[in-house]
Order: C-alpha cells, then sequence, then structure tokens
C-alpha cells in the first residue's frame, strides 16, 4: 500500500467513527426522549389521559399544589383519594408521599400543624405549654455536665 492509500483509509475510517459516534448519539437521545415520555402507569392507571394531567398541570401554574415548588428533575405525581378514582391534584415527591405517611387524615396533619407551631421557631425545644420545656432543659443541662 502506497502512502496515499493509507491516508485515504485513514480518512475513511475517521468518517466512519464519527458517523458512528453521530448514529450513536442520536439513538441514545431517542431512546431517552422515549424514556421520558409519560406511561400509563405514571398515571395511576386510567385516573387521567396525558392531556388531562397537561391541563392540571398548568393549572397549577406547573407546580406542586401543597407546596407550590417545580418539580425537580421528575413530573409531579397524581394525587387522588384512595380507593376511588377522584383526582385531587398533582403533588410533588416530598408531598406525596407526605400525606400518605399522615394517611390522608385531615386531624392529623392539623394536629401536626398545631405541634409545629407550638414548638415556635426550629431551634426551640418542647413547648412550655405540653410542659415538656422544664424536662428539655433538664435533659440538656445533664448532657453539658457529662
Amino acid at each position: 500500500m502506497t502512502p496515499e492509500d493509507w491516508e485515504n483509509l485513514v480518512k475513511r475510517g475517521k468518517t466512519a467513527v464519527q458517523g458512528a459516534a453521530l448514529k450513536l448519539a442520536t439513538d441514545a437521545i431517542e431512546t431517552l426522549e422515549e424514556w421520558q415520555k409519560p406511561r400509563e402507569s405514571r398515571f395511576r392507571g386510567n385516573l387521567l389521559t396525558e392531556d388531562e394531567y397537561e391541563a392540571m398541570l398548568e393549572a397549577q401554574g406547573g407546580v406542586c399544589a401543597i407546596c407550590k415548588e417545580k418539580p425537580k428533575g421528575s413530573r409531579l405525581s397524581v394525587d387522588h383519594v384512595h380507593g376511588t378514582d377522584q383526582v385531587r391534584g398533582l403533588l410533588c415527591n416530598l408531598c406525596n408521599p407526605a400525606l400518605g405517611l399522615f394517611k390522608d387524615n385531615p386531624d392529623r396533619l392539623k394536629r401536626a400543624i398545631e405541634y409545629l407551631e407550638r414548638g415556635g421557631s426550629r431551634s426551640a425545644g418542647p413547648s412550655e405549654r405540653d410542659g415538656l420545656g422544664e424536662a428539655y432543659a433538664k435533659g440538656k443541662a445533664g448532657k453539658t455536665r457529662s
């Protein structure tokens, strides 16, 4: 083979590699786009169609119905009354499981809010109203002596 043949072979090889890299990147992008498309299971079966989801998302301003924050890296979850097909709204990945942990019970949530409000600031100890302030202070004092 002459040097020119080698040069042509290298050029063809570079072109082939560039084409293969472009094809690989294009295929990866298509796969990712397809993967990111909503599936029926993401909408709790047949609770919402894609159009209904988009309409609800727009009506909520693109944010969680509770915390009003935009979702970070994922879609908002479809919140519904358990045991029914009644959709309440779209929630982020923090608010949605939080409701579940409170068993969707408004009374339990109210008591949690009252508890937080009694505690004052985030750094405050137990509320004096609960009669726990003194016990808290004793416990803190005991830790500093040890």
